[in-house]
């Protein structure tokens, strides 16, 4: 009887290589499966890591509110929002013009109070000299002159004061006019208001025209003050 049994230097059996084809893919397929499940994992510890989504969010910060202590327009901002700044940082600029107006009108206010005074001062002499002996009219009458020349002098110096402070409140005006120009062509603020800065500017520069008149008077007032006192003094 014939042995089936292969020889030790025959062919090897093949039979069990189309099962461990099977089991490779699966292992393959179990490995990429691992990897998307890594890269699906890792991108989601990333996402809720450095990346915030939602939609009722609350930010803890310091809100610090500042505020100037005078009023003014602002002409320039020196930080950027939320900029951080030290003590001291100029963070804002202020229109100087309507201040500075305020100067000038004090210190016409300031010139015609002086000159008020002046002119109360004058009267004094003026009314000694009225009530004065009739014996020494002449002299009184050259101290009366003097008197009304110093008294005409301190006038110019109240119409001039009137003067620089019409002229202070026309500079005003006209700024505020030339601010509103751009905004109403805007519609930021109403053509009323706008029209009423109109009549305010034409306004005060009507009063630097009266002003500058009675100082024109005044001026002439000490002319003929000094005439005056040139014909006591004559006689």
């Amino acid at each position: 009887m014939a042995d089936s049994t292969p020889a030790s230097g025959g062919q090897p059996d093949t039979k069990a290589a189309p099962e461990a084809q099977p089991k490779k893919s699966r292992r393959g397929l179990i490995i990429i499966v691992l990897i998307v499940l890594v890269v699906v994992a890792g991108l989601f510890y990333w996402h809720s890591t450095y990346s915030e989504d939602t939609d009722d969010a609350q930010i803890n910060g310091h809100l610090i509110q500042i505020s100037s202590r005078i009023n003014g327009t602002v002409i320039k901002v020196n930080v950027d929002e939320n900029q951080y700044v030290d003590k001291g940082t100029v963070i804002a600029e202020l229109d100087p013009a309507d201040y500075q107006v305020a100067v000038e009108n004090a210190e016409a206010s300031l010139a015609s109070a002086k000159a008020n005074a002046i002119a109360a001062g004058v009267n004094v002499p003026i009314t000694s000299i009225n009530t004065g002996s009739t014996l020494r009219s002449a002299g009184a009458d050259v101290s009366g002159a003097q008197a009304s020349v110093q008294q005409a002098q301190s006038q110019v110096l109240a119409a001039h004061a009137k003067v620089l402070q019409a002229q202070a409140n026309n500079l005003k005006a006209n700024q505020d006019l030339e601010r509103y120009k751009p905004l109403v062509a805007k519609d930021v603020i109403s053509k009323q208001q706008y029209d009423a800065a109109v009549a305010n500017a034409d306004a005060t520069k009507a009063d630097v025209a009266d002003a500058i008149a009675s100082e024109e008077a005044a001026k002439q007032g000490v002319l003929v003050a000094n005439e005056k006192e040139s014909q006591s003094r004559a006689s």
